[in-house]
């Protein structure tokens, strides 16, 4: 399957209209904050979502997924840059093998690629 052939997901709209299959997300690339009660400063713990054009971030990969944990090389060439990342999308992520507290939040998983878009 070509990466031309997912569907563009560029909002909340389109990620609730394309949960549970393949599509590519639009946006820019932003580390994420994943403590319960996020006092300010962020603290970065490395994950990493895109944030759509309606300001929805969606995370690469559950919260609670090892996979979700983005290299130190991949943060610091996309922070900030507008990016395609691919993969399939969910209004909510997948639950984990065993049950533990994780967030809510909208996820690509898996990820299959994450890149400066063009």
């Amino acid at each position: 399957m070509h990466d031309d052939d997912a569907p563009l997901c560029r909002n909340a709209a389109d990620v609730a209209a394309l949960s549970g299959r393949r599509a590519r997300l639009i946006g820019d690339y932003v580390e994420v904050d994943l403590r319960k009660d996020p006092v300010p400063p962020p603290e970065y713990r490395g994950r990493a979502g895109v944030r759509l054009e309606d300001g929805r971030v969606v995370m690469l990969e559950p919260g609670w997924a090892e996979a979700g944990l983005r290299s130190e090389d991949e943060r610091k060439r996309l922070a900030g840059k507008r990016v395609e990342a691919i993969g399939s999308v969910w209004v909510k992520p997948p639950k984990p093998p065993r049950p533990i507290a994780y967030p809510l939040a909208p996820c690509l998983a898996p990820v299959e690629s994450v890149r400066e878009a063009g």
